[in-house]
Parts: structure tokens; C-alpha cells; sequence
């Protein structure tokens, strides 16, 4: 009984872990999951999306230096395609694209980390997860 208990408490810890890193409330996932049970808690987290996505989004489109580009004469943040500067009133060389150029490229750069830290997190939820129902499975046959 001992043995179920502690792996109970250790796969609920994982699932609070695995919460935070998805951009989720670390304590809510773990009382869900001591509660209701880690495998189901688990599943259900894997199965929503990851706002730490979401929020790597919403921060690159809301980032100055990406969006936008410096005045060579104030050096105050202007949109690339503007011709003139709305600070200091000189003239700027227009530069069609470059923000959505370099959004594209930090959105895409910072997916691509995103996505290969999902991919490494199923596949060790995957291994706790077998893990546990091996022990588990060992403890009740034997």
C-alpha cells in the first residue's frame, strides 16, 4: 500500500510539473491530480492547449524591436514602412515588409523551440507514466 501511495504522490508532483511548464497554475493540476487521479490528470493536461505557446505569441507580436525599427536620427521605435518620422520629423527610407519579415522569423524560431520541448515532454510523461504502470503492475502481481 506504501508503494501506491508514494507513486500516487510522485506522479501527481509530475503532472503539477508538467502543468507549469505548459503555462498552467502549478497548484491547481495538483490538487486535481492527487485528487481525482495522476493518469487522469495527466491526460486531460495533454489534451489542452499550451498557453506557454500562446503567450510566446503574444509577446513577439507586442515586442517593439521586432515590430518596428529605429530612427537613425532620435532613435524612437517607428513602423518600417514609414517615410517620415513622427518624432522628429525627418525623413526615413521606407522599408516595406521588414517587420513582418522579422515577426515571421522570430514567430517561426521560437515555435520550432516550443514545439521540441512538447515533443520532449510527451515523450517522458510517456516513460513516467509506463514506468509507474510497470511498478504498479509488479506490485500487484507480486
Amino acid at each position: 500500500m506504501l508503494v501506491f501511495i508514494i507513486l500516487w504522490l510522485i506522479l501527481t508532483l509530475y503532472v503539477a510539473v508538467l502543468a507549469r511548464q505548459r503555462g498552467r497554475h502549478f497548484f491547481g493540476w495538483l490538487v486535481f491530480a492527487l485528487l481525482a487521479s495522476p493518469l487522469m490528470a495527466g491526460v486531460v493536461l495533454l489534451m489542452k492547449p499550451d498557453l506557454a505557446e500562446k503567450d510566446f505569441v503574444e509577446s513577439v507580436t507586442q515586442d517593439m524591436d521586432v515590430t518596428h525599427v529605429k530612427c537613425p536620427h532620435c532613435a524612437e521605435y517607428v513602423r518600417p514602412e514609414a517615410s517620415k518620422c513622427k518624432y522628429c520629423q525627418n525623413k526615413l527610407t521606407p522599408q516595406p515588409g521588414l517587420g513582418e519579415r522579422r515577426l515571421q522569423e522570430r514567430l517561426d524560431e521560437g515555435l520550432e523551440d516550443i514545439k521540441a520541448a512538447q515533443s520532449n515532454t510527451i515523450i517522458i510523461a510517456s516513460l513516467v507514466f509506463g514506468a509507474a504502470a510497470l511498478v504498479w503492475l509488479c506490485w500487484v502481481l507480486f
